[in-house]
């Protein structure tokens, strides 16, 4: 399912609710199944790129390499000299929004969870990067398909590819239901169009290769950019209790 609404409106508190991270007022939550969660705020670890990736599980080299190619890694790790054996440093100045944002993605891909919870996830990558990568991962095509997603997004565009959307407003579901039927909201359509109007503009401009992985800014790390050339960046972030320590179970 996808869910979307304004800045505000209570995206990232349903996933907390759902995650055991927020009491809830009233009803009641119940998982099946291993959980993967994926903040809008990328979460990095101490150690190497691998090590972020596999977060404590067996090393399995076709399902690793799947999910690198399937979050757009692959140029990325052929532009560090130690390639994915790259150690993280310290206050984040050598890795980009979209690069965090795409290792985080990809140590849920490798978890091999039963429900995927993704909180916009994909915001700070390039929107025709997002796109290929939301296809790849995300999508009924995507790496997957036979897996619970509830994506919270900004981009509208993605809904289109859920069998169920959500809009929500100050903290309640305004609208439910198909892609189509949030369309018949004026807001949803408008934002719509102008996503659209963008991501149509950006592919017309861009000249770069899909496969080359750029966060908004473009501020891809180049080797020539770093003071130690196998140091990247450690995302000073914190992750809830329940959350940290149910990766480590599901590890």
């Amino acid at each position: 399912a996808g869910v979307v609404g304004a800045t505000g409106s209570g995206k990232s508190s349903l996933l907390a609710a759902i995650l055991g991270e927020m009491s809830l007022v009233q009803g009641s939550s119940k998982i099946y199944g291993k959980i993967a969660y994926v903040s809008q705020i990328s979460w990095i670890f101490s150690g190497t790129i691998r090590e972020n990736i596999l977060f404590c599980k067996d090393f399995d080299k076709e399902k690793y390499e799947r999910v690198l190619q399937s979050c757009c890694l692959i140029t990325d790790l052929q532009s560090f000299p130690a390639g994915d054996s790259t150690v993280i440093g310290e206050k984040g100045v050598n890795l980009s929004g979209g690069q965090k944002a795409r290792v985080s993605l990809a140590r849920a891909l490798y978890t091999e969870a039963d429900i995927y919870l993704f909180d916009d996830p994909l915001a700070s990558v390039d929107p025709t990067i997002a796109r290929k990568i939301f296809q790849q991962c995300i999508s009924n095509q995507g790496i997957l398909n036979d897996k619970t997603r509830l994506l919270v997004t900004h981009q509208i565009q993605f809904l289109s590819e859920f069998d169920h959307c959500i809009l929500l407003d100050h903290g309640k579901i305004e609208k439910q239901g198909l892609f189509n039927e949030l369309l018949t909201i004026d807001k949803v359509k408008q934002n719509y169009e102008n996503q659209q109007k963008h991501t149509n503009e950006t592919e017309k401009n861009q000249t770069q290769n899909y496969n080359s992985v750029y966060d908004d800014d473009n501020d891809s790390m180049k080797p020539s950019e770093t003071i130690d050339k196998t140091s990247i960046a450690i995302d000073e972030t914190s992750v809830g209790g329940k959350v940290y320590m149910m990766q480590l179970t599901n590890g």
